[in-house]
């Protein structure tokens, strides 16, 4: 809802439902993306309106199905270039991974690779990513390393990758036009009961 009024309020968004997840976990969530909507802001009764309506419920299913085709199950999950790299990793996991892509390796291959949660006992199907002309993307399409999260607004590993690895990454990678980098819905509500209205906002 927030990016319909552009790729800037869309990441304003998204850096400040990470802040303080505690602030809108509760029945009140709503009124706590309202008031962040003014904060920001943006056209509040717009934005009201678009919550209030579920518009994007759609679009985080489609999210989660792609997601789950892929064998995501946990969250940050990331895909670089269609390669696994599962949790919050520090920069330089981020950095070895696509140094290893570029020279034609396999992030799964490359030494000192971090240990990846145990994944599902089936195996995914794969499936093409497509980069969509949305606000959640930025970067150069052209680029030559493609990054797509998976993420859970009240998913602590994923604030912290907000917090302390993103901004890194979209300044020296993104910036640099060496990456294109999107983000995804995947909404874990069996533990995060609010993060899907979270995702909507």
């Amino acid at each position: 809802c927030a990016g319909e009024s552009g790729a800037a309020a869309w990441w304003a968004m998204h850096d400040r439902l990470f802040v303080d997840a505690q602030d809108w976990a509760g029945a009140a969530a709503a009124d706590a993306f309202g008031r962040y909507a003014g904060e920001l802001g943006l056209d509040v009764t717009r934005f009201e309106s678009c919550l209030a309506a579920n518009r994007y419920q759609d679009a985080i299913e489609a999210d989660m199905e792609l997601g789950g085709s892929r064998g995501v199950s946990s969250t940050p999950s990331f895909f670089l270039n269609g390669q696994s790299l599962v949790g919050a990793q520090p920069l330089a996991a981020f950095l070895q991974a696509i140094e290893t892509i570029q020279g034609g390796g396999s992030i799964a291959a490359a030494p000192n690779q971090p240990q990846q949660p145990q994944q599902p006992g089936v195996v995914p199907t794969p499936a093409t990513i497509r980069i969509d002309d949305l606000a959640a993307t930025i970067g150069d399409p052209d680029a030559p390393i493609t990054i797509v999260e998976y993420t859970d607004y009240q998913c602590p590993y994923c604030a912290r990758h907000a917090a302390e690895t993103l901004p890194t990454l979209l300044r020296e990678m993104v910036d640099s036009v060496q990456v294109t980098y999107q983000v995804k819905d995947f909404p874990l509500e069996s533990i995060h009961p609010q993060a899907r209205i979270g995702a909507v906002a």
